[in-house]
């Protein structure tokens, strides 16, 4: 079975929630083939979840004063700050490949082992925590979640690199500390870039 890699340079936020959504739509209707995605922001960007409101998550005078964008993606959960550091990660296949049926603690195990094996071959003591978390020295430093399109799913992670410089004063964009903001404070040691081999080799052999 072939994979896809796409490693883009840093894009918008606009650009990049549209990928998310033309990849799992094309997937979906069987046009495209399994894709791994390493995706950046540039410039920094708040992400709101699919279901949350933008002007009870976000604190919208802040974002503007420091050039932050702000936009929603097709997952749900809470707002996330991604900095031009962070590296977002995503998996574009087929239901079938992991064997999807209905979304559980073992399926979600299944699909960040694939960030867990290649963080660990770098030799970064990471580990999955239940329900959908990555955690290393017992703090997270990979949120996941996903969203499905006829016969595909998307899931996707975050990985922390060097923290934001908008913890210095205190203040977040968002409106509440999530898993991706304050309480991660001082995990800095992610590298920049995950090797792909590492995480490919990992997805094949899941």
């Amino acid at each position: 079975m072939q994979w896809r890699l796409l490693d883009l340079p840093p894009l918008t936020a606009a650009e990049n929630m549209a990928l998310d959504e033309v990849l799992l739509e094309i997937r979906g209707s069987g046009r495209s083939q399994d894709t791994l995605r390493f995706l950046q922001f540039k410039p920094a960007t708040v992400l709101v979840g699919f279901h949350q409101s933008i002007q009870e998550e976000i604190r919208l005078s802040y974002c503007r004063e420091q050039g932050i964008d702000i936009n929603r993606r097709i997952t749900g959960g809470g707002g996330l700050l991604f900095d031009e550091s962070q590296i977002g990660w995503e998996l574009i296949c087929d239901k079938a490949f992991f064997g999807v049926g209905i979304p559980n603690a073992n399926l979600f195990r299944r699909l960040c082992e694939p960030t867990v094996t290649a963080l660990r071959g770098m030799g970064i003591d990471a580990a999955f925590r239940p329900r959908n978390d990555i955690e290393v020295a017992g703090r997270k430093i990979s949120g996941t979640g996903g969203t499905d399109c006829d016969a595909a799913f998307l899931f996707q992670g975050t990985l922390l690199g060097n923290f934001f410089q908008h913890l210095n004063d205190g203040r977040l964009p968002t409106r509440y500390r999530s898993p991706t903001g304050a309480r991660c404070g001082g995990v800095q040691f992610v590298p920049r870039c995950v090797p792909c081999f590492c995480f490919l080799e990992a997805i094949i052999s899941t």
